[in-house]
């Protein structure tokens, strides 16, 4: 029972990508120019491998500040994950903190957020202004009515919290080593954070 719980999203490459180039369209609706898109969640669970093979990923050069090597056992649902599945550990949670414009890039939060901290802007005497935390639900927030604190249209804030880690599947830490009778033996697996998807 050791490991961690996670959400599984399989990868599917977008059509608006170029035949020549594989560069998406910036500007195409179903991928906001990612180049990939992602099925609904399976549940998961995983195994994070231990320091020395951390250290063996390290060593090959390719290494990423909060890359992770993960175990696939291969009676787990996701020892079938590919290059570009999402995973996002859903038993830890990781800090966060950027700014939104509210009602302009604002629509979609921040991801699997957890919860919220604190939610402020700078008036016009660039002074901080304290925020009423407004309740999420999935990715919307509902910001209260007045006589609550709100950052106002079009207004630049900072918002400060947790959310969940999110990661995508970088490739297989790959391996030779013989097979027992053609058994799916464990995968280990090179995760890194989603915020550096596609850099």
């Amino acid at each position: 029972h050791m490991g961690q719980n996670a959400a599984w999203r399989r990868a599917r490459a977008c059509p608006c990508r170029d035949g020549y180039s594989g560069a998406a369209r910036p500007d195409c609706a179903q991928c906001r120019g990612k180049g990939w898109q992602w099925s609904a969640e399976t549940a998961v669970h995983l195994a994070l491998t231990g320091a020395q093979r951390q250290r063996q990923w390290a060593q090959m050069g390719m290494y990423e500040a909060g890359d992770v090597v993960i175990t696939l056992p291969g009676d787990d649902a996701a020892y079938a994950i590919g290059p570009m599945d999402r995973l996002v550990l859903t038993d830890s949670s990781d800090a966060f903190s950027t700014t939104l414009v509210r009602g302009v890039d604002d629509t979609a939060w921040p991801v699997l957020v957890v919860r919220l901290e604190r939610v402020f802007y700078l008036n016009a005497q660039q002074q901080a202004v304290e925020c009423a935390l407004p309740p999420l639900t999935g990715r919307t927030a509902t910001w209260p009515a007045s006589p609550a604190v709100v950052p106002p249209a079009g207004q630049r804030y900072s918002v400060t919290g947790r959310k969940r880690p999110e990661y995508f599947v970088w490739g297989d830490l790959v391996q030779t080593r013989h097979h027992h009778d053609g058994l799916n033996l464990p995968r280990h697996v090179v995760l890194r954070r989603f915020d550096l998807f596609g850099r």
